[in-house]
């Protein structure tokens, strides 16, 4: 999906209680004879066929994370635990939302937006993705393609060490200085957040 960073795509038996776009589940893998979990948010949810997607960034020194980058293999068997977590749509999607993101936070974010396309919904919707680096955006092409698309759907990308923008970025850190400028009335805005924990 971007530097350091995959999709793998797991197909949940029927023990496994189905999530909801915006949660969180706990995954779990043997790494060199030992259990290790870590929690991720699913970037997909297809229901029909059972399948969810986890987008994993590689850690360095991550135990888990090297080992779902790097050498898994189709067929593995991981334990994937309950769905957690209340930031997720409501049965009725209206009203103007701030969905901010920064780095992996945009895990649980792109599951929004992809189910919030999927149906009607009146709602205006803007996305401020922050990373370090272009390289670094995760569903880029795919945001971008919302965004031309959907008058509703609004999207800033702010990048925190690049030094030649392109159209459409900006240089810095998500701030609220800089959110009361670029989001009308962001006062009024529903926000969910996401990200590292001095984000």
């Amino acid at each position: 999906e971007a530097r350091d960073t995959v999709t793998l795509t797991l197909r949940l038996n029927r023990n496994c209680a189905w999530p909801l776009a915006g949660q969180h589940i706990n995954v779990s893998g043997e790494v060199n004879g030992r259990r290790v979990t870590r929690s991720y948010s699913p970037t997909r949810l297809d229901a029909r066929q059972r399948t969810l997607d986890i987008t994993i960034k590689h850690v360095p020194n991550g135990v888990l994370s090297t080992h779902l980058c790097q050498t898994t293999q189709a067929g593995e068997v991981l334990e994937v635990g309950d769905a957690f977590g209340q930031m997720t749509w409501p049965g009725a999607l209206s009203g103007h939302w701030l969905l901010l993101a920064a780095g992996s936070g945009i895990t649980p974010m792109i599951s929004l937006i992809r189910q919030a396309f999927a149906r009607s919904h009146s709602a205006q919707i803007t996305l401020v993705y922050g990373t370090k680096t272009r390289a670094d955006l995760c569903f880029l092409s795919e945001l971008r393609t919302l965004a031309a698309k959907n008058s509703n759907f609004h999207l800033h990308v702010l990048l925190s060490q690049e030094h030649d923008l392109l159209d459409g970025e900006t240089s810095g850190r998500i701030n609220p200085t800089w959110l009361d400028q670029a989001v009308p009335d962001v006062a009024l805005q529903q926000v969910y957040a996401c990200g590292p924990a001095g984000f």
